[in-house]
């Protein structure tokens, strides 16, 4: 074999495994370009994905915000009427109103009381002697009516209270001894009793 037949040899050989690798090259590369594309296609549906991940849940939060923005919810409404029911119960007992509107007629008692006493010092100061309708036994001033009214007064008062059983709620009754006399409100309500004057 001649050296020109050996060079040759020699060259077809490197063509060969030339294109062999050629061929592996071509196909490593068509191989990563597929995988590419895939990928590409998976990193595309992933971004899809997350937008509407985003978009549903700022949908999410924009109609919740919406729903609360309408009102309260009947459990919220019931929490609060809830407390509102017992702060009112807490006032009310504080408060105690039947205790203050005992105290507030009783108050109106001593008033109507100091005024009678007043008239009937009136009535002695000017006529010399308290009216015949004052005695030593306790008796109801509506008695008095007619030596009272309207000279020393408009007219007679009467218990604030509609349950008084008298005709005015207010006795007078006089000392012989040192004829001294006193007023009282015979349906006080309180412990004490409401009296002015010498009973």
């Amino acid at each position: 074999m001649t050296k020109i037949q050996r060079f040759q040899r020699k060259r077809a050989k490197q063509r060969k495994t030339e294109t062999r690798n050629h061929a592996k090259l071509d196909s490593r590369f068509r191989g990563n370009d597929k995988g590419d594309r895939n990928n590409k296609g998976a990193n595309d549906k992933g971004a899809t994905f997350g937008k509407f991940c985003v978009v549903s849940r700022s949908s999410f939060a924009l109609f919740g915000a919406s729903r609360r923005d309408d009102g309260f919810t009947l459990v919220e409404l019931l929490v609060v009427i809830g407390i509102i029911v017992i702060l009112a119960s807490v006032v009310f007992i504080a408060i105690n109103p039947s205790d203050r509107l005992q105290k507030a007629r009783d108050d109106q008692r001593k008033i109507n009381v100091n005024n009678l006493y007043s008239v009937l010092r009136s009535y002695k100061s000017r006529e010399g002697n308290l009216p015949a309708c004052v005695g030593t036994i306790e008796g109801d001033i509506y008695d008095c009516t007619g030596a009272l009214v309207p000279d020393y007064i408009v007219s007679l008062p009467e218990d604030p209270s509609s349950s008084c059983a008298y005709n005015t709620g207010y006795f007078v009754k006089k000392n012989a001894s040192i004829e001294t006399f006193g007023v009282k409100a015979m349906c006080a309500e309180g412990e004490e009793e409401i009296i002015v004057g010498s009973w």
